[in-house]
């Protein structure tokens, strides 16, 4: 008996724990667009401490009216910055042509020149993220809604102990948050579902950030102070040299839905009850 409902019970909570995985993706709709022209236009909406000894940009996007590169601190020899790069004249813009369902298309580049600096540095920042679409061909542009990127970044002391050890000594850490985007686990991502007014379709337009990650428990509680905010999502950065972080896009008729708390903790509550169960039925 002893055995068979051991069995039971792996079968329950494999089905359960299945189901947990799946609530990551929603269903696969069907689409009437293969092609796709695309502008993906970035800016630094907001920053601090911002100020002629603090932090100041400059390299503004024509579109967006928004500086695409940061430079700190602003009265030094030696600074540091933080920039998008794209296609010139027009910083922060880059435009082309997406297929459906296919391999992400690299676009922007996060740049990150981190110099050993003395002075005032940068702490918060807002990347906004604008994106057009159309089928391929046709004259008119759907705008997605922006998203803002919101970015917590933290200078690290170039001495030991460090949160993140390395290039040379310690790693400056960038902690972000997509507000109005999924973060897909699985495949470390950004996904932004939206619906396409034109057809009345859903789509998922996935950004992809080399470097992007789960920081360690040590990396966030260091940019943030205390120890709320472990699992964070974000990146580490080398000093001494240009961080280089390609961007890329993907149009995906597969939406992306994000398992709501409450689903969580329902199946969590029924997987402790099936071992109460099984401990009983021992």
């Amino acid at each position: 008996m002893e055995k068979l409902l051991g069995l039971k019970i792996k079968g329950v909570t494999a089905a359960l724990l299945g189901a947990l995985a799946l609530t990551g993706a929603g269903p696969a709709s069907a689409f009437s667009i293969n092609n796709w022209d695309y502008i993906l236009d970035n800016g630094f909406s907001a920053f601090s401490p911002a100020g002629a000894t603090a932090v100041t940009g400059n390299s503004n996007n024509v579109a967006l009216g928004l500086p695409t590169r940061l430079v700190w601190p602003s009265n030094d020899a030696i600074q540091s910055s933080l920039g998008v790069g794209a296609t010139l004249p027009s910083p922060g813009r880059f435009a082309g042509n997406l297929t459906t369902n296919a391999a992400p298309l690299p676009t922007v580049q996060l740049i990150h020149s981190n110099n050993p600096i003395v002075g005032t540095s940068l702490s918060t920042a807002i990347l906004l993220d604008q994106l057009q679409l159309r089928a391929a061909g046709t004259a008119t542009y759907f705008t997605l809604t922006q998203l803002n990127f919101n970015i917590n970044f933290l200078e690290t002391p170039n001495e030991a102990p460090c949160a993140v050890p390395g290039g040379p000594v310690c790693k400056d850490i960038f902690v972000v948050d997509a507000v109005g985007a999924g973060f897909n686990l699985a495949d470390l991502s950004f996904n932004q579902n939206f619906l396409f007014t034109p057809t009345g379709e859903w789509y998922n337009a996935k950004i992809f950030l080399q470097g992007i990650n789960v920081l360690s428990d040590a990396a966030c509680d260091a940019v943030f102070g205390n120890t709320t905010q472990r699992g964070c999502i974000g990146l580490v950065t080398d000093e001494g040299q240009n961080n280089i972080f390609q961007a890329s896009l993907q149009i995906s008729s597969v939406t992306f839905d994000v398992p709501e708390p409450g689903t969580v903790a329902l199946l969590g509550l029924a997987l402790l009850g099936l071992g109460a169960t099984r401990r009983k039925a021992v």
